[in-house]
């Protein structure tokens, strides 16, 4: 009985938490740059998540924050587009704003690796 009301608890805490895994950066806009807006296709089907990077002042390191998030097939395209002259990420032709961007953050593609 003890065992059991300890695995309940561990798993509520595991789903509070989330189970995402790992993940890798597949495309990345950085703040300061110019660089060209770049789509690329997507090597594996996966889940494949929209980050903000910005650091704060008075702190270290950079926040890490999730932005977006969506399931991709192996083929489908995810990046960043250029459009009506601002810069937008895309995934399978979606255009997702990236408000923070003027603020100096950096935005980055990652796929969760499956586990």
């Amino acid at each position: 009985m003890r065992f059991a009301w300890a695995f309940s608890i561990a798993a509520l805490i595991l789903a509070a938490a989330g189970c995402q895994g790992p993940t890798q950066t597949v495309q990345m806009l950085e703040a300061d740059k110019t660089a060209p807006a770049d789509v690329i296709t997507v090597p594996i089907t996966a889940t494949y998540r929209l980050y903000t990077l910005k650091k704060e002042p008075g702190k270290d390191k950079e926040e890490e924050k999730e932005v977006y998030s969506v399931e991709l097939k192996k083929g489908e395209k995810v990046g960043f587009m250029r459009a009506d002259n601002r810069i937008h990420a895309t995934a399978r032709g979606i255009q997702i704003d990236l408000p923070e961007r003027e603020d100096g953050a950096t935005y980055v593609w990652k796929v969760e690796e499956k586990r």
